[in-house]
């Protein structure tokens, strides 16, 4: 897993603050899924993922790339996790 701190801007005003983050898996593993979370939860909060896309090498997904939008006016961490397996 892997988390970057995206800043809240100015409360629901459309103009949401972005941030990426990437997971990659160990050399030996390919990603199965992937998937994120907010450390905020309340219901009233602007948080959203923006993009999840997954990352190839050859034609091995073997990673994942996340970008969250936050419009709720306070920061938050947006979190991506992405579960490898060997194979």
């Amino acid at each position: 897993q892997g988390s970057v701190t995206v800043p809240g801007g100015t409360a629901q005003n459309s103009a949401y603050d972005t941030e990426t983050v990437t997971v990659n898996c160990n050399a030996n593993e390919k990603a199965i899924s992937a998937g994120t979370g907010w450390s905020d939860d309340a219901a009233d909060r602007e948080l959203w993922t923006q993009r999840l896309t997954p990352l190839l090498t050859g034609t091995n997904v073997t990673g994942f790339r996340a970008t969250g939008g936050n419009d709720s006016g306070n920061t938050s961490t947006f979190t991506l996790y992405v579960l490898c397996y060997v194979g």
